[in-house]
Protein backbone atom coordinates (compact mmCIF):
# COMPACT_ATOMS: atom_id res chain seq x y z
CA UNK A 1 0.00 0.00 0.00
CA UNK A 2 1.49 3.75 -0.94
CA UNK A 3 1.23 6.77 1.37
CA UNK A 4 -1.42 7.83 0.42
CA UNK A 5 -3.60 4.41 0.75
CA UNK A 6 -2.27 4.91 4.52
CA UNK A 7 -3.45 8.16 4.75
CA UNK A 8 -6.54 6.86 3.64
CA UNK A 9 -7.34 3.74 5.97
CA UNK A 10 -5.97 6.17 9.06
CA UNK A 11 -8.71 8.30 8.94
CA UNK A 12 -11.20 5.72 7.80
CA UNK A 13 -10.17 3.32 10.44
CA UNK A 14 -10.08 0.55 8.35
CA UNK A 15 -7.01 -1.37 8.20
CA UNK A 16 -4.71 -2.02 11.00
CA UNK A 17 -3.79 1.15 11.66
CA UNK A 18 -6.89 2.47 11.77
CA UNK A 19 -7.32 1.56 15.78
CA UNK A 20 -4.30 0.45 17.88
CA UNK A 21 -6.52 -1.61 19.51
CA UNK A 22 -8.54 -3.70 16.90
CA UNK A 23 -8.04 -7.36 16.93
CA UNK A 24 -7.26 -9.58 13.57
CA UNK A 25 -10.34 -10.44 11.51
CA UNK A 26 -11.92 -13.46 12.28
CA UNK A 27 -15.00 -15.04 12.66
CA UNK A 28 -17.90 -13.70 14.30
CA UNK A 29 -18.65 -15.61 18.18
CA UNK A 30 -22.00 -16.65 16.59
CA UNK A 31 -19.91 -18.71 13.48
CA UNK A 32 -17.48 -19.94 15.57
CA UNK A 33 -20.05 -21.03 18.31
CA UNK A 34 -22.55 -22.77 15.51
CA UNK A 35 -19.18 -25.04 14.38
CA UNK A 36 -18.29 -26.23 18.48
CA UNK A 37 -19.52 -29.68 19.03
CA UNK A 38 -22.28 -29.95 21.51
CA UNK A 39 -20.64 -30.78 24.53
CA UNK A 40 -18.83 -27.53 23.95
CA UNK A 41 -21.83 -25.47 23.49
CA UNK A 42 -23.40 -26.66 27.23
CA UNK A 43 -20.10 -25.85 28.64
CA UNK A 44 -20.21 -22.16 26.77
CA UNK A 45 -23.71 -22.34 27.85
CA UNK A 46 -22.88 -22.90 31.79
CA UNK A 47 -19.87 -20.53 31.44
CA UNK A 48 -22.24 -17.74 30.25
CA UNK A 49 -24.85 -18.62 32.87
CA UNK A 50 -22.02 -18.18 35.36
CA UNK A 51 -20.47 -15.03 33.80
CA UNK A 52 -23.95 -13.00 33.76
CA UNK A 53 -24.77 -13.87 37.11
CA UNK A 54 -21.23 -12.12 38.56
CA UNK A 55 -21.51 -9.52 36.27
CA UNK A 56 -24.86 -8.86 37.92
CA UNK A 57 -23.37 -8.68 41.24
CA UNK A 58 -23.47 -12.29 42.23
CA UNK A 59 -20.18 -14.12 43.17
CA UNK A 60 -19.64 -17.99 44.15
CA UNK A 61 -16.84 -17.05 46.55
CA UNK A 62 -18.05 -13.84 47.32
CA UNK A 63 -14.51 -12.29 46.92
CA UNK A 64 -15.29 -11.32 43.09
CA UNK A 65 -15.20 -7.57 42.10
CA UNK A 66 -18.31 -6.58 40.52
CA UNK A 67 -17.20 -4.62 37.27
CA UNK A 68 -19.50 -1.95 36.08
CA UNK A 69 -19.85 0.46 32.67
CA UNK A 70 -20.94 3.65 33.35
CA UNK A 71 -22.72 6.07 30.56
CA UNK A 72 -23.05 9.47 31.54
CA UNK A 73 -24.22 12.63 29.85
CA UNK A 74 -23.51 11.43 25.76
CA UNK A 75 -22.53 8.23 24.94
CA UNK A 76 -18.88 9.35 24.25
CA UNK A 77 -18.69 10.35 27.95
CA UNK A 78 -17.36 7.15 29.30
CA UNK A 79 -16.57 5.31 32.05
CA UNK A 80 -15.45 2.25 33.62
CA UNK A 81 -15.66 1.21 37.27
CA UNK A 82 -13.31 -0.75 39.16
CA UNK A 83 -12.91 0.49 43.02
CA UNK A 84 -14.23 4.49 42.06
CA UNK A 85 -13.28 5.92 45.29
CA UNK A 86 -16.10 8.44 44.23
CA UNK A 87 -14.91 12.73 43.41
CA UNK A 88 -15.40 13.58 47.60
CA UNK A 89 -13.23 10.92 48.48
CA UNK A 90 -10.30 11.95 46.19
CA UNK A 91 -7.26 13.68 47.58
CA UNK A 92 -4.43 13.98 45.03
CA UNK A 93 -4.62 14.38 41.60
CA UNK A 94 -1.90 13.55 39.03
CA UNK A 95 -1.92 15.84 36.00
CA UNK A 96 0.14 15.13 32.28
CA UNK A 97 -0.43 16.95 29.26
CA UNK A 98 1.23 19.54 27.05
CA UNK A 99 0.36 23.75 26.93
CA UNK A 100 -3.36 22.89 27.70
CA UNK A 101 -2.52 21.65 31.23
CA UNK A 102 0.23 23.43 32.71
CA UNK A 103 0.96 25.50 35.17
CA UNK A 104 4.87 25.64 35.77
CA UNK A 105 5.03 23.21 38.39
CA UNK A 106 8.24 22.04 39.89
CA UNK A 107 8.77 18.78 40.98
CA UNK A 108 11.60 19.84 42.43
CA UNK A 109 10.11 22.98 44.37
CA UNK A 110 7.30 23.36 47.33
CA UNK A 111 4.67 20.35 47.05
CA UNK A 112 0.94 20.63 47.65
CA UNK A 113 -0.30 21.64 51.21
CA UNK A 114 -3.75 22.51 52.57
CA UNK A 115 -3.02 26.08 52.06
CA UNK A 116 -1.89 25.51 48.19
CA UNK A 117 -2.90 22.28 46.84
CA UNK A 118 -1.17 23.49 43.68
CA UNK A 119 2.26 23.73 45.43
CA UNK A 120 4.24 25.73 43.25
CA UNK A 121 4.74 28.58 41.77
CA UNK A 122 3.08 31.25 44.04
CA UNK A 123 1.60 32.65 40.93
CA UNK A 124 -0.36 29.66 39.01
CA UNK A 125 -2.38 31.86 36.50
CA UNK A 126 1.03 33.52 34.96
CA UNK A 127 2.38 30.01 33.96
CA UNK A 128 -1.02 29.51 31.64
CA UNK A 129 -1.67 29.57 28.23
CA UNK A 130 -4.98 30.46 28.83
CA UNK A 131 -3.83 34.78 30.26
CA UNK A 132 -5.61 33.28 33.75
CA UNK A 133 -6.21 30.21 35.50
CA UNK A 134 -6.64 26.93 33.38
CA UNK A 135 -8.75 24.08 34.58
CA UNK A 136 -5.60 22.34 36.20
CA UNK A 137 -6.10 25.65 38.08
CA UNK A 138 -9.32 25.77 38.89
CA UNK A 139 -10.93 22.12 38.97
CA UNK A 140 -8.31 21.47 42.79
CA UNK A 141 -9.25 25.18 44.12
CA UNK A 142 -12.62 25.85 42.97
CA UNK A 143 -14.43 22.82 41.57
CA UNK A 144 -13.24 20.02 44.43
CA UNK A 145 -15.36 18.92 46.76
CA UNK A 146 -12.21 18.00 49.15
CA UNK A 147 -8.88 18.68 49.50
CA UNK A 148 -6.95 17.91 46.15
CA UNK A 149 -3.51 17.85 46.67
CA UNK A 150 -2.07 18.23 42.73
CA UNK A 151 0.94 17.17 41.09
CA UNK A 152 0.77 18.84 37.45
CA UNK A 153 3.83 17.66 35.03
CA UNK A 154 2.13 18.79 32.12
CA UNK A 155 4.60 21.06 29.48
CA UNK A 156 3.99 22.78 27.19
CA UNK A 157 4.25 21.79 23.54
CA UNK A 158 4.61 18.11 24.84
CA UNK A 159 3.79 15.31 22.65
CA UNK A 160 3.75 11.43 23.82
CA UNK A 161 7.37 10.70 22.67
CA UNK A 162 10.01 13.23 21.23
CA UNK A 163 11.57 10.23 19.14
CA UNK A 164 8.28 9.99 17.37
CA UNK A 165 6.55 13.23 16.95
CA UNK A 166 9.05 16.16 17.66
CA UNK A 167 8.43 18.56 19.80
CA UNK A 168 9.02 22.95 18.92
CA UNK A 169 12.04 21.91 21.35
CA UNK A 170 13.53 18.97 22.15
CA UNK A 171 13.59 20.19 25.76
CA UNK A 172 10.28 19.96 26.17
CA UNK A 173 9.29 17.61 28.54
CA UNK A 174 7.58 15.01 26.42
CA UNK A 175 4.68 12.66 28.20
CA UNK A 176 7.56 9.69 28.26
CA UNK A 177 9.41 12.18 30.00
CA UNK A 178 6.77 13.55 31.97
CA UNK A 179 6.10 9.61 33.24
CA UNK A 180 9.82 7.73 33.35
CA UNK A 181 11.88 11.02 34.83
CA UNK A 182 9.23 12.70 36.97
CA UNK A 183 6.28 10.81 38.05
CA UNK A 184 7.99 7.14 38.57
CA UNK A 185 11.35 8.38 39.69
CA UNK A 186 9.73 11.19 42.63
CA UNK A 187 6.24 9.85 43.31
CA UNK A 188 5.71 6.41 42.38
CA UNK A 189 6.00 3.59 43.80
CA UNK A 190 4.09 2.48 46.95
CA UNK A 191 6.39 4.66 48.63
CA UNK A 192 5.45 8.02 47.79
CA UNK A 193 7.42 11.30 49.37
CA UNK A 194 5.95 12.05 52.59
CA UNK A 195 4.82 15.67 51.07
CA UNK A 196 2.75 14.04 48.94
CA UNK A 197 1.45 10.69 50.34
CA UNK A 198 -0.72 9.51 47.72
CA UNK A 199 -2.60 6.06 48.02
CA UNK A 200 -4.14 4.24 44.88
CA UNK A 201 -7.93 4.57 46.26
CA UNK A 202 -7.39 8.19 46.77
CA UNK A 203 -5.85 9.70 43.43
CA UNK A 204 -6.93 10.51 39.90
CA UNK A 205 -4.22 10.61 37.02
CA UNK A 206 -5.89 12.90 34.13
CA UNK A 207 -4.12 13.19 30.96
CA UNK A 208 -4.65 15.60 28.03
CA UNK A 209 -2.57 14.75 25.33
CA UNK A 210 -2.61 14.50 21.45
CA UNK A 211 -3.00 18.48 20.71
CA UNK A 212 0.52 18.50 19.40
CA UNK A 213 1.20 15.06 18.13
CA UNK A 214 -1.90 15.11 15.50
CA UNK A 215 -1.52 19.19 14.61
CA UNK A 216 2.66 18.58 14.40
CA UNK A 217 2.06 15.50 12.05
CA UNK A 218 -1.07 15.27 10.39
CA UNK A 219 0.19 16.51 7.05
CA UNK A 220 3.00 14.11 6.85
CA UNK A 221 3.01 10.94 4.67
CA UNK A 222 3.94 8.51 6.80
CA UNK A 223 1.62 10.00 9.45
CA UNK A 224 -0.40 6.51 9.32
CA UNK A 225 2.56 4.62 11.24
CA UNK A 226 3.73 7.09 12.83
CA UNK A 227 0.57 8.03 14.69
CA UNK A 228 0.38 4.26 15.64
CA UNK A 229 3.22 3.83 17.16
CA UNK A 230 2.17 6.74 19.07
CA UNK A 231 -0.79 5.53 20.43
CA UNK A 232 0.68 2.60 21.46
CA UNK A 233 3.23 4.37 23.15
CA UNK A 234 0.73 6.45 25.31
CA UNK A 235 -0.99 3.21 25.84
CA UNK A 236 2.24 1.69 27.15
CA UNK A 237 3.27 4.55 29.72
CA UNK A 238 -0.52 4.18 30.92
CA UNK A 239 0.45 1.07 32.09
CA UNK A 240 3.70 2.15 33.22
CA UNK A 241 1.52 4.27 35.66
CA UNK A 242 -0.49 1.59 36.42
CA UNK A 243 2.55 -0.62 37.86
CA UNK A 244 3.62 2.91 39.86
CA UNK A 245 0.59 2.23 41.79
CA UNK A 246 -2.17 4.30 39.83
CA UNK A 247 -5.49 2.70 39.48
CA UNK A 248 -7.83 5.65 38.79
CA UNK A 249 -7.34 7.15 35.42
CA UNK A 250 -9.62 10.20 33.56
CA UNK A 251 -8.15 10.62 29.57
CA UNK A 252 -9.47 14.23 27.77
CA UNK A 253 -9.82 14.10 24.28
CA UNK A 254 -8.45 16.45 21.61
CA UNK A 255 -10.63 19.27 21.26
CA UNK A 256 -11.29 20.65 17.62
CA UNK A 257 -7.86 22.76 17.20
CA UNK A 258 -9.53 22.38 13.23
CA UNK A 259 -11.56 25.38 14.27
CA UNK A 260 -8.38 27.10 15.89
CA UNK A 261 -7.05 30.19 13.99
CA UNK A 262 -4.06 28.00 12.99
CA UNK A 263 -5.72 25.48 11.10
CA UNK A 264 -8.30 27.73 9.85
CA UNK A 265 -6.61 30.06 8.06
CA UNK A 266 -4.90 26.69 6.31
CA UNK A 267 -7.67 26.41 4.94
CA UNK A 268 -10.82 23.74 4.16
CA UNK A 269 -8.88 20.80 2.61
CA UNK A 270 -6.29 21.25 5.91
CA UNK A 271 -9.12 21.66 8.11
CA UNK A 272 -10.30 18.29 6.96
CA UNK A 273 -6.81 16.76 7.33
CA UNK A 274 -6.22 17.68 10.54
CA UNK A 275 -10.07 16.76 11.26
CA UNK A 276 -9.55 13.05 10.45
CA UNK A 277 -6.55 12.57 12.37
CA UNK A 278 -8.44 14.14 15.47
CA UNK A 279 -11.17 11.72 15.27
CA UNK A 280 -8.87 8.79 14.61
CA UNK A 281 -7.27 9.70 17.89
CA UNK A 282 -10.21 10.56 20.29
CA UNK A 283 -11.68 6.93 19.06
CA UNK A 284 -8.25 5.28 19.87
CA UNK A 285 -8.18 6.77 23.18
CA UNK A 286 -11.72 5.81 24.13
CA UNK A 287 -10.57 2.34 22.61
CA UNK A 288 -7.52 2.67 25.08
CA UNK A 289 -10.12 3.43 28.48
CA UNK A 290 -11.75 0.39 27.46
CA UNK A 291 -8.36 -2.29 27.08
CA UNK A 292 -7.08 -0.42 30.44
CA UNK A 293 -10.03 -1.75 32.57
CA UNK A 294 -10.55 -5.39 30.35
CA UNK A 295 -7.02 -5.81 31.59
CA UNK A 296 -7.11 -4.70 35.27
CA UNK A 297 -9.83 -5.38 37.22
CA UNK A 298 -8.87 -3.12 39.76
CA UNK A 299 -8.83 -0.18 37.51
CA UNK A 300 -11.38 2.90 36.94
CA UNK A 301 -11.20 4.28 33.70
CA UNK A 302 -12.92 7.54 32.36
CA UNK A 303 -13.02 9.38 29.32
CA UNK A 304 -14.29 13.39 29.25
CA UNK A 305 -15.01 14.41 25.85
CA UNK A 306 -13.37 17.94 25.70
CA UNK A 307 -13.91 17.91 21.80
CA UNK A 308 -17.69 17.93 22.37
CA UNK A 309 -17.24 20.69 24.90
CA UNK A 310 -15.07 22.54 22.73
CA UNK A 311 -17.39 22.55 19.79
CA UNK A 312 -21.18 22.88 21.55
CA UNK A 313 -18.73 26.04 22.73
CA UNK A 314 -17.45 27.18 19.90
CA UNK A 315 -21.05 26.82 17.59
CA UNK A 316 -23.10 28.71 20.94
CA UNK A 317 -20.79 29.96 23.25
CA UNK A 318 -23.94 30.84 25.68
CA UNK A 319 -24.56 27.13 26.10
CA UNK A 320 -22.47 27.21 28.72
CA UNK A 321 -22.78 30.62 31.30
CA UNK A 322 -18.75 30.49 31.56
CA UNK A 323 -18.25 31.41 27.89
CA UNK A 324 -21.37 33.37 27.53
CA UNK A 325 -19.13 36.58 27.14
CA UNK A 326 -17.11 35.36 24.07
CA UNK A 327 -17.30 37.36 20.76
CA UNK A 328 -15.20 36.33 19.17
CA UNK A 329 -14.94 32.46 18.60
CA UNK A 330 -12.67 31.98 15.10
CA UNK A 331 -10.04 34.66 15.32
CA UNK A 332 -7.85 36.28 18.01
CA UNK A 333 -6.14 39.36 18.26
CA UNK A 334 -2.11 39.42 17.67
CA UNK A 335 -1.61 42.14 20.15
CA UNK A 336 -2.41 39.57 23.34
CA UNK A 337 -0.18 36.36 22.03
CA UNK A 338 2.89 37.37 23.98
CA UNK A 339 1.49 39.60 27.35
CA UNK A 340 1.71 37.77 30.56
CA UNK A 341 -1.54 38.18 32.20
CA UNK A 342 -1.61 41.43 33.77
CA UNK A 343 -5.34 41.11 33.90
CA UNK A 344 -7.57 38.47 32.49
CA UNK A 345 -9.85 41.65 31.33
CA UNK A 346 -7.21 43.42 30.03
CA UNK A 347 -8.20 45.57 26.63
CA UNK A 348 -5.27 46.58 24.12
CA UNK A 349 -5.75 49.53 21.49
CA UNK A 350 -5.31 47.35 18.68
CA UNK A 351 -7.83 44.91 19.82
CA UNK A 352 -11.28 45.57 19.25
CA UNK A 353 -12.19 43.40 22.25
CA UNK A 354 -10.70 42.88 25.57
CA UNK A 355 -8.85 39.67 25.83
CA UNK A 356 -11.52 37.60 27.83
CA UNK A 357 -14.32 38.53 24.81
CA UNK A 358 -11.83 35.99 22.46
CA UNK A 359 -12.15 32.48 22.95
CA UNK A 360 -8.79 32.33 21.01
CA UNK A 361 -5.85 34.20 23.38
CA UNK A 362 -3.39 33.04 20.18
CA UNK A 363 -3.64 30.91 17.02
CA UNK A 364 -3.73 27.87 19.26
CA UNK A 365 -4.66 28.34 22.85
CA UNK A 366 -8.10 29.17 24.17
CA UNK A 367 -8.39 32.01 27.27
CA UNK A 368 -9.78 30.94 30.74
CA UNK A 369 -13.61 31.26 30.32
CA UNK A 370 -13.89 28.23 28.00
CA UNK A 371 -10.77 26.40 30.86
CA UNK A 372 -13.62 27.28 33.46
CA UNK A 373 -16.63 25.24 31.87
CA UNK A 374 -14.20 22.41 31.48
CA UNK A 375 -13.18 22.40 34.83
CA UNK A 376 -17.01 22.47 36.03
CA UNK A 377 -18.05 20.24 33.60
CA UNK A 378 -15.55 17.53 34.78
CA UNK A 379 -16.02 18.08 38.00
CA UNK A 380 -19.54 16.96 37.13
CA UNK A 381 -18.89 14.38 35.81
CA UNK A 382 -16.91 12.91 37.94
CA UNK A 383 -18.90 13.88 40.74
CA UNK A 384 -22.03 12.35 38.91
CA UNK A 385 -20.03 8.43 39.28
CA UNK A 386 -20.91 6.95 42.39
CA UNK A 387 -18.46 5.11 44.70
CA UNK A 388 -18.15 1.48 44.91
Amino acid sequence: MDDTGKLNALEQGDNAHGKVFDRAAQPSLFEQFSRAPRRVKIIAGLIGAFLLYTLSGGSILGTGIAKTRYTLVKPRYLGYGGRWPGYKRLNHLVILGDSYSETGFNPDGQLPTPEDPLGNPPDHNAWTSANGPNWAVLLPTIYNQSLLRTVNLAHGGATVDQNLIPQYHPAVRSLSRQVREQFIPKFGGFSPPKDFSWKQEDTLFMLWMGINDVHNSFAWQNKSDVQYKTLATYASLVDQLYQAGGRNFLFMTIPPTDLSPITMHEGAAVQAAERGDITVWNDNVLQMAKELYARYNDVTSFVFDTHALFTQIINNPCSHPETCDYKIVDEWCPAYKNMLPQTMYMKHDDCEYSIDKYLWKDALHPTFRIHNATAKMVSQFLAAVPSR
